[in-house]
């Protein structure tokens, strides 16, 4: 349970989310590369989150906030 948005033709920003599984909450910010099928990461959140809202694009910058109180803004 994660949030992500297509940034690019190419890739897919990936950012927070909770395993199901293990119920544990990630803090990661992560870029998929779709023809390369690798990942990087890209920094992190402030705290641990999943997101649960669609991400905002406004000017070049995403917005993406959820169950926190924190708007985390990454420049496109």
């Amino acid at each position: 349970m994660g949030l992500s948005h297509q940034i690019t033709d190419k890739e897919i920003m990936i950012f927070g989310g909770k395993s199901a599984i293990m119920f544990q909450i990630f803090n990661g910010c992560y870029v998929f590369d779709v023809e390369k099928m690798c990942m990087r990461e890209h920094g992190s959140l402030v705290n641990p989150c999943s997101f649960m809202n669609t991400p905002l694009v406004f000017d070049g910058n995403l917005y993406a906030y959820g169950n926190d109180v924190y708007v985390h803004r990454y420049n496109i």
